[in-house]
């Protein structure tokens, strides 16, 4: 799946034109950025570019319905993959108090306000917690400066660490250990890399009901999803907050549903087999229609 704006434009892109694709991103767009070295490339020949490498146009309705029955889907299927070896060694240490952990660019889709609303709402309540949070402050625009007045104003800031930047592998790797719960209520689409490697490392997710939510979190099984609304966001923080058994179950089979649906090596081999017998006008093999069953 690709970043959640280019996401955004594949999704409306099949709405407004009725296409159907088979949609293959392996955080490609970074892939067509880095190669292209082109600082100076507009938003939308971004996404032009991310298009033209990452989708391929199915005509023929049985074939995507054979895949579509597959994944649950019936125009689009929208996935993240990851080295899951990565993650699943990761070890809890450090977690004093529970910590939830939010990993995000600052943009309005990601609704941050709900976000330290519910951080506010917890504090009002005196439960012993604390919060991660890695990306920059944005101090230069009015949106972080905006953050920073209501952290401040409501003395929230004994309860944050702020790594105020982006973080490589192996620092974010250390900061998935110190973290027993995640955070994601972006505005439409909610699953990413990011919501992804928390889980694949054993944090309790807390998701906002958007497309394709239910593919990362069951409510109730492994995690909790829910309207994007501050009270809400808070009462469940809460319950994972006062509940470590819930946090480590919760934890447990989200590392589960990781290794199971979104292996990279897996869905490898998937993509392989799903473009060749395409190209090929051929049925799909009946053992990839069955693959995670």
């Amino acid at each position: 799946m690709a970043q959640s704006r280019e996401s955004y434009i594949v999704y409306i892109l099949n709405k407004l034109f009725n296409k159907k694709y088979l949609v293959n991103l392996y955080g490609r767009e970074r892939y067509v950025l880095d190669k292209s070295k082109n600082t100076t490339k507009t938003f939308n020949q971004r996404v032009i570019n991310v298009l033209k490498n990452s989708i391929f146009h199915i005509d023929n309705d049985k074939t995507l319905q054979e895949v579509s029955n597959y994944v649950g889907k019936n125009n689009y299927l929208l996935y993240n993959t990851i080295n899951i070896d990565r993650f699943v060694t990761i070890l809890k240490k450090d977690i004093n108090v529970p910590t939830v952990f939010y990993n995000h660019r600052f943009f309005p889709d990601k609704r941050p306000a709900v976000f330290f609303d519910a951080v506010n709402i917890l504090k009002s309540k005196n439960l012993v917690f604390k919060v991660i949070i890695v990306g920059p402050k944005r101090l230069d625009s009015e949106l972080g400066i905006k953050v920073d007045n209501y952290i401040k104003n409501n003395d929230l800031l004994s309860y944050i660490e702020w790594i105020d930047n982006r973080v490589d592998g192996e620092t974010m790797n250390g900061l998935y250990a110190r973290s027993d719960i995640t955070v994601n209520i972006s505005e439409l689409i909610v699953p990413s890399l990011a919501t992804l490697e928390a889980m694949a490392s054993g944090l309790a997710p807390v998701i906002s009901d958007e497309i394709d939510s239910d593919k990362y979190v069951e409510d109730g099984i492994n995690g909790f999803v829910i309207k994007p609304d501050s009270d809400l966001l808070a009462q469940k923080l809460e319950q994972l907050i006062i509940n470590k058994d819930l946090r480590v179950e919760f934890g447990q089979k989200s590392q589960e549903r990781a290794q199971m649906y979104f292996d990279i090596d897996k869905w490898g081999k998937i993509y392989g087999d799903i473009y060749r017998h395409i190209l090929n006008g051929e049925k799909l093999p009946k053992d990839f229609l069955e693959y995670g069953s």
